[in-house]
């Protein structure tokens, strides 16, 4: 005696089509005889959910199997006997099709009872991109440079020029699927055949295979190799610049086109200057005397050495502009300027004269210095606090 069709599918009598749906198609990608060739038991049960699922899915069916069970199902019944799974009343059956193509691909026919051909797939294939980091310093930033980055890459087979056969001998028909590139695969399902069409694994869709495969590449075309790239930086460049070079990736495979060399540009630190977008900064020390007194300093840029006039009474943080000593625009928009940013240094060790000095200074101004002996109540009370914390 058959098993009832909600068991097959595992599922309840007040399931949803979405429910029913989704039980068949866990089942049949389970059981379906392609993922179990040979198994007779798998495909017995595979059959069992298929016309489970055939009679579940369709509400008038489903209707009719609830009030009067298998019995309304078997052979001469006005449908097919479920043992044989002839193609009467199978009327209603449209998504079929769309489950197969959804579970097992495209390589099935649009219907499960029609074959579809499919257009052999090229092997010609473009070659890898390569990727590498080019470090460069920030005087070639700035001025540009040309420097050698070391790739390794696959590159066309010298021995059999690229083509994979051994010089002197050519090709012949695939005999396993005899020049067609595919191979198909036949199954009766619910009493008629769906043909799965996959690409030949011995020829990989080619058709044919070599009389005798190059020795050097074993077939393949393609040899890897380690080569130097001339790489030129153009002015003004900056980390993370992406510099390509067409063609001179990995080489293609079966006449694709050579993929491309990506280099992307690191720029070291300079120890004085620093860049933000094409604009350039510095910072410059000047003495409290040369601040006070005014002075002329000699700035120095990435170019050459710019002479700066400082007026006196000019304060720490002072910034001047210096126009077009910047980075050059990497596309060609001219340069950006310098920044100067002036910085006050006082002085951390003095002798008695200029201490003296200073006192003078400090008087004539009005200003009260009294001295800070590291004995004072105020030093050793601090002092006391670090110590207790210690």
């Amino acid at each position: 005696m058959n098993r009832d069709f909600y068991e097959v599918l595992g599922i309840s009598k007040t399931a949803s089509e979405a429910e029913i749906k989704k039980a068949y198609r866990k089942l049949a990608r389970q059981y379906h005889p392609d993922v179990n060739q040979g198994n007779k038991e798998a495909e017995e049960k595979f059959k069992e959910i298929s016309a489970a699922y055939e009679v579940l899915s369709n509400p008038e069916k489903r209707s009719t199997y609830d009030r009067l069970g298998q019995s309304a199902f078997q052979q001469g019944q006005g449908t097919s006997g479920f043992g044989d799974f002839g193609f009467g009343g199978f009327e209603g059956f449209g998504g079929f099709s769309d489950i197969f193509e959804s579970f097992f691909g495209s390589g099935f026919g649009g219907s499960p009872f029609r074959t579809q051909s499919r257009k052999r797939a090229s092997r010609s294939q473009k070659g890898s991109d390569i990727e590498v980091d080019l470090e460069i310093s920030f005087e070639d930033s700035i001025f540009g440079t040309e420097a050698g980055v070391k790739i390794d890459r696959y590159e066309r087979c010298s021995h059999c020029e690229g083509k994979g056969a051994e010089p002197g001998t050519g090709t012949k028909t695939c005999p396993s699927c005899r020049g067609t590139g595919e191979i198909q695969r036949a199954m009766n399902i619910l009493g008629g055949q769906v043909i799965r069409i996959e690409t030949c694994s011995n020829c990989e869709g080619e058709g044919a295979i070599f009389e005798n495969a190059c020795k050097t590449c074993k077939g393949t075309g393609r040899l890897r190799k380690e080569k130097v790239i001339s790489i030129k930086v153009p002015p003004g460049s900056y980390s993370g610049v992406q510099i390509r070079k067409t063609g001179e990736g990995s080489s293609g495979i079966r006449g694709g086109p050579n993929g491309d060399l990506l280099v992307f540009i690191n720029v070291r630190p300079h120890e004085a200057f620093k860049r933000e977008g094409d604009d350039i900064y510095i910072d410059i020390p000047i003495s409290i005397s040369q601040a006070a007194l005014g002075t002329r300093i000699e700035v120095p840029t990435v170019y050459d050495s710019v002479t700066l006039d400082i007026p006196e009474g000019t304060q720490t943080g002072t910034v001047y502009r210096l126009k077009d000593k910047g980075a050059p625009n990497i596309h060609g928009r001219g340069r950006g300027s310098q920044y100067v940013t002036l910085i006050v240094k006082v002085p951390t060790k003095l002798n008695e004269k200029q201490k003296e000095l200073l006192r003078e200074y400090a008087s004539i101004s009005g200003e009260s210095i009294p001295k800070v002996s590291r004995k004072s109540k105020v030093f050793n009370t601090v002092k006391d606090v670090f110590s207790a914390n210690d």
